[in-house]
């Protein structure tokens, strides 16, 4: 760890956090959409935690078949009841933007954003998104690799590049840097870690002044996330 640098960071460092978004605005006064209204986000089915069976090893073997007939059966079960809430979930998404767009052309502002964070949001569980760590450091071995997060842009971090930032550069400040969220904006972002650089240049975007920096062993770019 380089001390010098750490000594600068005096400044709060971003939180990143998930954004609870409420979507229950009334509707403008347009034609009314194919939208089942009452339709709840279930996201996932509870998981079948396979602890909860005896082990088949120690049963007779007619009792293992049925145990492992029962898990097989069971996995599928539970792929397919997955694989359905993806699907309900890509229509909510597709339902939302239609409405959004309704709310736009009727003037109504506020309701248009508040159901397009609510779009983020669910496109952050479509992506499987975690919440974002403050920074990339503890991912410098997963390099070539991608990550998706929820992050809540803020420019009161402190980050070294442009484009590629060093991997202890603030995650939220890099996402206003780099142009993916505004100050105070939530979003999902794509994080690729990469490789140490021997030269990360500094610049001013956005309203954050990134700062340069000579060699340093990981980097990361930071991606928006069509929505």
């Amino acid at each position: 760890m380089n001390v010098r640098r750490y000594l600068l960071c005096a400044a709060p460092v971003a939180l990143v956090a998930i954004v609870a978004i409420g979507c229950d605005s009334d509707p403008p006064a347009v034609a009314p959409l194919p939208v089942a209204t009452a339709r709840v986000m279930r996201l996932a089915p509870p998981a079948v935690n396979p602890a909860d069976l005896p082990d088949p090893a120690d049963l007779p073997a007619a009792a293992q078949k049925l145990v492992e007939d029962h898990r097989r059966e069971a996995a599928e079960v539970r792929k397919q009841a997955e694989d359905r809430v993806k699907t309900q979930r890509a229509e909510l998404i597709d339902a939302l933007r239609k409405l959004m767009a309704e709310y736009t052309k009727a003037g109504q502002l506020d309701e248009a954003l508040a159901v397009r964070e609510c779009v983020r949001a669910l496109k952050g569980m479509q992506h499987d998104a975690r919440p974002g760590p403050v920074n990339l450091s503890a991912y410098r071995d997963q390099v070539g690799k991608a990550f998706f997060f929820l992050v809540t842009g803020s420019r009161a971090g402190v980050v070294w590049g442009t484009d590629l930032y060093t991997d202890d550069s603030d995650l939220a400040t890099a996402a206003v840097h780099a142009g993916v969220l505004k100050g105070g904006e939530s979003g999902v972002v794509k994080v690729t870690v990469l490789k140490g650089e021997e030269n990360f240049l500094g610049s001013q975007r956005h309203g954050v002044t990134s700062m340069m920096y000579g060699a340093f062993p990981g980097s990361y770019r930071v991606e928006g996330v069509k929505e």
